[in-house]
Formats: structure tokens, sequence, C-alpha cells
């Protein structure tokens, strides 16, 4: 009984310790590089620039029941803080130039839009789906947009039967960041939704 209960208590220790590590999400805020279509992670590269009234998420790993409060209190954080930069940009008539242009570049005005990249998101779990449709309700009843691109395909089916695609509209799930760019901008009234790729 001994050396089973010892078993016990490791197998349960591993598992809080994997728990643990996934619940501290890896999500990067992006940037466009001048010039190019591509958003890089801004804290990677000085260059990137954000669209004004716009955050561009990129979450790197599967979201679920361990995560996805972690992963709600981030997006309220950077809410916020680009909030403060904004006004911090406002107030600010003097000091670097450059430090000035950074901190107005994260978002220069209040939150219009997000986008969330999931190319890189294997799963979502069905804890995590309903935390996420209660943050879409949430967005859209402060006006703000949300837009998915590079979405996998069984995410999109769990999506689909959560009712998410139907509270957002299929238009808003994309194939990739510079359309949906080019949609909040006006330059691309017509948009090539992935949704239409899934036939369940």
């Amino acid at each position: 009984l001994g050396t089973e209960l010892g078993m016990l208590i490791s197998i349960g220790l591993s598992i809080l310790l994997v728990i643990k590590h996934t619940s501290e999400p890896n999500i990067s805020i992006l940037g466009n590089i001048p010039n190019t279509d591509k958003y890089k992670d801004i804290s990677l590269y000085s260059q990137a620039t954000t669209m004004p009234g716009v955050l561009i998420i990129r979450i790197e790993e599967a979201i679920y029941f361990a995560n996805i409060g972690q992963i709600k209190l981030l997006f309220s954080h950077f809410e916020r803080l680009k909030l403060m930069e904004s006004k911090e940009n406002k107030n600010d008539s003097d000091g670097d130039d450059n430090n000035r242009k950074r901190t107005g570049s994260l978002l220069g005005c209040p939150l219009n839009a997000i986008i969330i990249d999931a190319k890189n998101i294997p799963e979502i779990d069905a804890s995590a789906t309903k935390v996420l449709k209660e943050m879409i309700i949430d967005w859209k009843k402060r006006k703000i947009q949300v837009y998915f691109v590079k979405l996998r395909d069984e995410i999109k089916e769990r999506l689909i039967r959560s009712g998410i695609i139907d509270i957002l509209g299929s238009d808003h799930f994309c194939s990739n960041t510079k359309e949906v760019v080019n949609i909040i901008r006006g330059d691309n009234i017509v948009s090539w939704s992935t949704y239409r790729d899934i036939d369940l």
C-alpha cells in the first residue's frame, strides 16, 4: 500500500507540475514589418508597427481549462496597457521621440478590433470554448470587432458547434492577417472567409 500511495502521490505531483507549466500561456502582440505582409512579435522586432485601435494577438499553444483564465486576464491586461499608453502618449509632449513613437503606435486610440492569429493553436477544449464565447460576447457588446485567422479545421468545427461563428459572422474567419487589416481599413470589402472550407 505504501508503494502504491507513493506512486499515486508522484503521479499527482507530476500532473500538477504539467498543469502549472501549461497554465502560463505563451501569447505575443504582433506588428507589421514595414513594406511587407508579415506580422511579427513586437517584443522581438523593433521595426514592427501596430495599427491604431487594433490588437493583433498570436496564441502559441492549445487553449484548455487550465490556461483559459490566464489568457482572459492577459487580454484584459493588453487592453488596459494600450489605453494607458495611449493616454501617456497624448499627455507627453517632451522626451525621447523613439520611445514616444513606440508607445503611441501600440494603440493610439480606444480598442476597435482584435485579430487572433490561431495558426499555432492545435486544439481548444469545451471549457475554454465556453469562456472564449463569453469573452467574444463581451467584446461585441463593447463594439469591439473580433477576427480569427489561420484556424485549423478541427477548431473551426468546435467554434461552429458552440455558436461562436454565428455570433461573429463567417466573414470574421479569414486566411491571413493582412486580409483582415485590409477589411478594417476599408481597403477590401470582400472577405474570403475560411468558414466555407468546413463541411459539417
